[in-house]
This record gives structure tokens, C-alpha cells and sequence, in this order.
């Protein structure tokens, strides 16, 4: 493993930049793949190119491994860190680890464009760890190439965005199977995630999981998360808040998929936005996108027609395959008694005296919510009837009393999550002196989502 300050580098807020240069040439020609860069401010003035060889520093925080770019930048390479694969060598750049430090701009009011790391053409089975990006006038992460050769397989975890003013947090131009963990993207001028695709074939199988998209758009009306132009993109557990935050912003979307296909937006969190024209979740155009496990602010049966801020809209001719929404209706197919306890069999509304006996086997996956109901004829004064939803024997969350005058009653709050093999069951409660259910009376209906 060589030492950047071997090489002459200070780290001590001064111009590093060709101590940095000499070490990592110095590593490619003796076919050193590992530069250990100690804790320290390292001033650069125009871009690393660390094809090849790992960097290893002591630490993102105040106190460890600080890359701090410096003005004037020279050069027309406007990003810190280069990797780039030439068409020469296709064996450099495999493999390599870099973590444990951070780049920063250097604070003044006529910063540089200059943005951090730049992965070009086929830089592959590269890791990147424990990196703070901060104050940079550039996007933070980029990902390019040309129409054969892009980034590959490269993972980044645990890397930190905040305050790039002027730029995206992560754009993929084009990249395959490239993977991004627990990272964060936060108080940025352009969007969080910026996938636009401009290698459109080969911008496939990108995978985002527990990310974490705050306060971007402050300059720009796209998206907080934009994906356009892609294939296969895979986002779980993803969590977006306040986008469009500029005062001039009001149209920027939470999560926007353009012109994109088997896009799987799985279990996001996304806050609403109450900017006018803007939506948690827009598609427009593509196919065979789907979204699944999304939050209570997003209605999936309006997904197509509803253009509220809190929920997401469809835009153009599209394929988009959302959460499959249907409800169960039944009613007593026979009479039940003042004070007594029922349980119904969906979907005839048979009247049993267990939930053994009256019950409904669930095939597949499925969410219960919005449990509604109605009776024809009232309980009377001071009585009621009480219909519960119940899952393999056992009283659910989901509830409804009907009482005078109008016997009515709804629970909208509650969900319950049924697994294959699950049984489900309504059980039916009269009151002591409640007047008896006619056949037919009683109309229930339960929210359910597949």
C-alpha cells in the first residue's frame, strides 16, 4: 500500500493535487492497487483520476480523510474523481475499493462547477463506502459512458449527499446492475436520483434499496426521484420528503417514471407535496412498471384519474401495473337474533355459530382496510350491532358498531395483512335487546388489496 504523503502531500488545507497525481501514477505502474490518504484537509485543484487503485481514508467526519476542491480548478474534467475505463485497457479497473473520506467544496460564494465522483464507460465490481459529498456545485455521483460501454456492477453504501447546490445527487447516463444501499440525498438545487437514460440501452437493472431523498429541488421543477429512459430500475424502501422546496418550485414530483419500463417501486415512503400541479407519484408513458406496498396517502384505485396533490397520477398511454384493489360484499343469508353472536361465510353471508365454521381461506397476499357497513333495520334505542373482522379465529382491528337512528358505521383507520393460508371471518354481535336481523339486512363491504 503506498501513502499519499509519501509523495509530498501536506494535508493541511493547501494544493495536494500533484502529490496525489504522482502517487496514484506511481501505484498503476507498479501495479499497486491500495493509496492510503491519512486524515486531513488535501486541497485539489483539478480532478484525480484514480483508475486502478483503491483509496483508502481514515473516516467521512470533520476529523478524518477531508478532499477539499480548491479555486480556481483547472482542467476540463469538472468532477474530483475520475474513473474511467479507455478503449485501450479493459483490465484496469476492476475490483476496487474506495471509502472512508469525504469531498467538499471550498465554501465561497463563486465556488467552481464542480461536482464528485465521475464513473465513465466500464468501470466495474467497484465498491464505494462511507463518503460524504457536501457544498458541491456539480452532481455528486456520476454515472456515464458510451453506446457499448458503461459502468457495471459497482456498489455504493453508506454514501452521504448534502448541500450540492447546483446539481443532481446520483445521474445515471448509463450503468447495468449498479447498486445503491443506505445512501442519502439531501438539500440539493436538481433532483435526488436522476436516472435519464441518455445511453438509453444500456441504462438496465439499476437498484436502489432504503435510500433517502430530503429537500431537493430547490432550483429545478422535475422530480426528487426521476427515472427516464430506463429499464428494469428496482427502488425498495424508499423514503422521499419535501421536494419542490424552492419558493418558485411548485410542480416538482415526488416520484416521476418516464418513458421507463419494469420499473419496481416497491414499499416507498412518500411525503405529499402541497404544490400545486406536483404529485408523491407520477407516471407518464412506458410499460409494465410496477408499484406495490404503497403508503396510505396514495390511493391506487385513483391511481389513473387523480390528479390530488396526495396521490399519484397517470400521465400518457402506459402499462403501469398498480396494487390490485377489490373489495368483498356479503349479507346475512339468514336471519340472527337479539343477543347473540354470528360469524358470516363469505361470500353467501351463511349464518354460523363460530368462526370455525364461518370462515373464508385466503389464497394469496392480501391488505383488508376500509370495513363498511349497514343495516336495513335499526337496533333500537340504546343497542347495537357489532361487526368485527377476524383473522384465523382471532378478533382484528377492523370494527363497526351500528347504532340509532341511522345504522351506519365504518372503520377507515384500521388494516389487517393476510398471508396464503390465513382464514377470515365477520363476526356478527347483537346487542341484549337489539331487534333481530331479517335476512338480507345487514350490508358489508371490506377494502382489500392484492
Amino acid at each position: 500500500m503506498a501513502i499519499v504523503r509519501d509523495f509530498g502531500a501536506h494535508g493541511d488545507g493547501g494544493d495536494d493535487t500533484q502529490a496525489f497525481v504522482d502517487a496514484l501514477n506511481w501505484c498503476r505502474q507498479y501495479n499497486i492497487r491500495d493509496l492510503w490518504v491519512p486524515a486531513g484537509i488535501y486541497g485539489i485543484a483539478s480532478a484525480i483520476d484514480a483508475s486502478g487503485v483503491s483509496i483508502h481514508g481514515d473516516g467521512a467526519n470533520l476529523y478524518g480523510t477531508q478532499l477539499r476542491i480548491l479555486s480556481p480548478w483547472t482542467g476540463t474534467e469538472n468532477f474530483a474523481i475520475v474513473l474511467r475505463m479507455t478503449d485501450t485497457d479493459l483490465t484496469l479497473l476492476g475490483g476496487n475499493v474506495y471509502e472512508s473520506f469525504s469531498i467538499s467544496g471550498d465554501g465561497s460564494s463563486t465556488p467552481p462547477d464542480v461536482g464528485g465522483i465521475r464513473l465513465d464507460k466500464f468501470v466495474y465490481a467497484c465498491v464505494f463506502t462511507n463518503i460524504a459529498l457536501e457544498l458541491l456545485h456539480g452532481d455528486a455521483i456520476l454515472l456515464s459512458g458510451t453506446s457499448t460501454l458503461v459502468p457495471t456492477s459497482n456498489v455504493f453504501s453508506a454514501v452521504h449527499v448534502d448541500g450540492t447546490n447546483d446539481g443532481n445527487g446520483i445521474t445515471i447516463e448509463g450503468g447495468f446492475n449498479n447498486t445503491f444501499i443506505s445512501c442519502t440525498w439531501e438539500g440539493l438545487g436538481k433532483n435526488g436520483i436522476n436516472i435519464t437514460g441518455a445511453v438509453s440501452n444500456k441504462t438496465a437493472r439499476n437498484v436502489f434499496l432504503a435510500n433517502w431523498v430530503e429537500g431537493v429541488n430547490r432550483t429545478t421543477d422535475q422530480a426528487a426521484v426521476l427515472v427516464q429512459n430506463a429499464d428494469a430500475t428496482t427502488l425498495v424502501g424508499l423514503q422521499v420528503n419535501s421536494y419542490g422546496t424552492g419558493s418558485a418550485i411548485n410542480t416538482s414530483n415526488g416520484v416521476l417514471i418516464s418513458s421507463s419500463t419494469r420499473t419496481l417501486l416497491d414499499a416507498p415512503d412518500v411525503s405529499a407535496s402541497n404544490n400545486t400541479g406536483s404529485a408523491p407519484i407520477e407516471i407518464d408513458a412506458g410499460g409494465s412498471n410496477i408499484l406495490q406496498r404503497l403508503p396510505l396517502n396514495i390511493d391506487t384505485a385513483e391511481l389513473s384519474i387523480n390528479s390530488n396533490s396526495n396521490s399519484p397520477r397517470l400521465l400518457s398511454s402506459t402499462t403501469v401495473i398498480p396494487n390490485t384493489k377489490n373489495q368483498i360484499f356479503l349479507s346475512n343469508g339468514q336471519a340472527i337474533a337479539a343477543n347473540s353472536t354470528r360469524y358470516l361465510v363469505p361470500p353467501l353471508g351463511l349464518s354460523q355459530p363460530s368462526a370455525a365454521l364461518g370462515r373464508m381461506m385466503i389464497s394469496g397476499y392480501m391488505t383488508a382496510a376500509e370495513l363498511r357497513c349497514e343495516s336495513v333495520t335499526v337496533p333500537g334505542a340504546s343497542e347495537s350491532y357489532t361487526i368485527t373482522v377476524f383473522q384465523n379465529g382471532i378478533a382484528g382491528s377492523l370494527t363497526a358498531t351500528l347504532t340509532n337512528p341511522s345504522a351506519v358505521g365504518s372503520d377507515l383507520t384500521h388494516q389487517m395483512y393476510f398471508a396464503p393460508g390465513d382464514v377470515l371471518s365477520f363476526q356478527i354481535l347483537t346487542s341484549t335487546g337489539a331487534a333481530p336481523l331479517n335476512p338480507g339486512d345487514l350490508h358489508i363491504t371490506l377494502g382489500t388489496k392484492s
